[in-house]
């Protein structure tokens, strides 16, 4: 039921901010044509859904979704969102990192032993990759590109918060420490190794599809 709520709260909200956008300058001159409006809207979307009672991150998700294929909003204005919400989520990562560390200094990883490392490798190397394919299925794209996008990721704001919110849920489950221990791990591996990765892996698929394009225009003629 929560992500019914969700999903219909993210469309109906989506759909009409983006009529609000089409209109509000026509009918009362007034223009909010303005990135912080993106901002604005994920946290009006989260707290409301959450109020009701769905999962705040899954409206706010079809919210963007709607807004993008919403035709009647300039391509110019979509952008402008699309970089101010980039910027934002950079900052906020930059403050995450930095919060992140002061846990590691605090002891976070003392919470588990090395049997929780090596669960955390394996979980990154193999159960996330494979989570992704499977997720992927059916998706017509090269087995590489699916493999790039299981493999890249994480970094951990979402991992904790969905954490804590199971340890909300289950105050009884004993293990709790050592969750929080390895997910630790799990992050620290992810800003390590996708951070030296991932550049190189974007930049491999950008020349990637450069060169398909001559080929396939060559192909076109």
């Amino acid at each position: 039921m929560k992500i019914i709520i969700g999903v219909v709260i993210g469309i109906i909200i989506g759909r009409l901010m983006g009529y609000l956008l089409d209109r509000l300058h026509v009918v009362t001159g007034v223009k909010t044509f303005d990135g912080f409006v993106s901002l604005s809207l994920t946290f009006m979307t989260y707290g409301l859904t959450e109020f009701l009672h769905g999962y705040g991150f899954l409206a706010v998700f079809f919210v963007g979704l709607t807004l993008r294929y919403y035709e009647k909003i300039s391509g110019d204005y979509k952008k402008k969102m699309h970089d101010f919400i980039h910027e934002i989520e950079r900052l906020l990562l930059t403050v995450w990192i930095i919060l992140f560390g002061g846990s590691l200094i605090n002891g976070v990883l003392e919470m588990t032993d090395w049997r929780g490392l090596v669960f955390a490798l394996i979980f990154i190397l193999i159960i996330r990759p494979l989570a992704g394919l499977i997720g992927l299925a059916g998706v017509k794209d090269p087995i590489r590109s699916k493999l790039a996008v299981g493999f890249l990721g994480i970094r951990g704001i979402g991992s904790v918060f969905y954490l804590a919110w199971a340890m909300v849920k289950f105050e009884e489950f004993e293990s709790r420490t050592e969750l929080y221990g390895i997910t630790a791990y799990v992050i620290l591996i992810s800003i390590v190794l996708h951070g030296i990765t991932a550049p190189s892996i974007i930049e491999y698929f950008k020349d990637s599809r450069t060169q398909e394009q001559p080929e396939k225009s060559g192909k076109a003629e």
